[in-house]
C-alpha cells in the first residue's frame, strides 16, 4: 500500500459521502472551464438529466443530486434514451445504450452522401449507353427504310437485296444490246437476223423472250405479295421504327 495514501474512517458511509464531494467537485470544475462553444452543445442534454434526477432522486439534497457516475447514468439512458426516435426522425430507435453512444452522427446519412455522386454517375452511364443504342437502331432501321423505299419504287433491282449480295444478277448486263449490224446492210432491215433484245426497264427487271408467259405472271405475282407485305410492315410499325 501507498504509505502517503490518506487514511479514511472504517464506516462505508464516510467513504461514499467523501467520494460523492470529489465527484462533485470534479465536475463543477469541469463546467467553469469547460468552453462556451461546448457549454452551448450541452445545454440540451444537462436540462434533460437534471429533470430525470430532480424527478427520480427529489430526496436527495440538491448539492449531490446531480452527481454522475456509472450506474446512475446507465440508468439515465435506460429510462429517457434507449427506444427513442432518433433525431433526424428517419423511424428508427435507439435499442441500446451503446447504440446511442455510437450514432451520434447516423451512419445511414453518410454512407448515402457517399453513394449517391457513385449512383448519379451509373445512372449517367447507363443513359449514355441507352442513347447510343438508340441511335444505332436508328440507324440501322433507316437504312432498312431507304433500301425498302427503293426496291418498293423501282430505284434498285430485287437481286441487290438478295443474300450472296447480287453476284450473280450482276453478272447479268443491264444494258440493252444492240442489234448486230451485217457488213454489208445494203440489204432490208426485214432481212436483219431475228434475235431476241433484252430491254432494261424503269425497275431495271431484265425481261427477254425466253421467259415464258407463266413465268412471267409468277414473278409479277410473287413481287406483288412482297410489296404488299412490306407495305403492312411499314404501316404496322412506322410509329415504333421511326420514332
Amino acid at each position: 500500500m501507498n504509505p502517503n495514501a490518506p487514511s479514511y474512517s472504517a464506516t462505508t458511509s464516510d467513504v461514499n459521502v467523501r467520494m460523492m464531494e470529489v465527484q462533485v467537485s470534479t465536475s463543477r470544475e469541469a463546467e467553469v472551464n469547460r468552453p462556451e462553444n461546448t457549454k452551448r452543445s450541452y445545454a440540451s442534454k444537462q436540462k434533460e438529466y437534471k429533470d430525470w434526477c430532480d424527478e427520480a432522486f427529489s430526496s436527495i439534497p440538491l448539492k449531490n443530486r446531480y452527481t454522475v457516475y456509472g450506474d446512475k447514468l446507465h440508468l439515465f439512458l435506460k429510462d429517457c434514451v434507449v427506444n427513442r426516435t432518433h433525431r433526424r426522425d428517419t423511424g428508427k430507435t435507439i435499442k441500446s445504450v451503446k447504440a446511442f453512444v455510437e450514432t451520434d452522427v447516423e451512419p445511414t446519412d453518410i454512407f448515402l452522401q457517399r453513394a449517391l455522386p457513385l449512383v448519379a454517375r451509373k445512372l449517367a452511364d447507363m443513359q449514355n449507353a441507352d442513347s447510343r443504342f438508340r441511335r444505332k437502331v436508328l440507324r440501322e432501321f433507316g437504312v432498312l427504310h431507304q433500301k425498302i423505299d427503293d426496291l418498293v419504287s423501282g430505284r434498285i433491282p430485287l437481286w441487290s437485296l438478295q443474300e450472296d449480295g447480287g453476284e450473280r444478277g450482276r453478272a447479268r448486263s443491264t444494258e440493252v444490246q444492240a442489234l448486230p449490224v451485217p457488213a454489208n446492210n445494203s440489204g432490208p432491215i426485214s432481212q436483219l437476223p431475228d434475235i431476241p433484245v433484252r430491254y432494261r426497264m424503269s425497275r431495271e427487271y431484265m425481261v427477254d423472250n425466253s421467259v415464258s408467259e407463266e413465268t412471267a405472271v409468277k414473278l409479277a405475282e410473287e413481287n406483288r405479295r412482297r410489296r404488299q407485305r412490306t407495305l403492312n410492315f411499314l404501316s404496322k410499325n412506322s410509329t415504333q421504327i421511326f420514332q
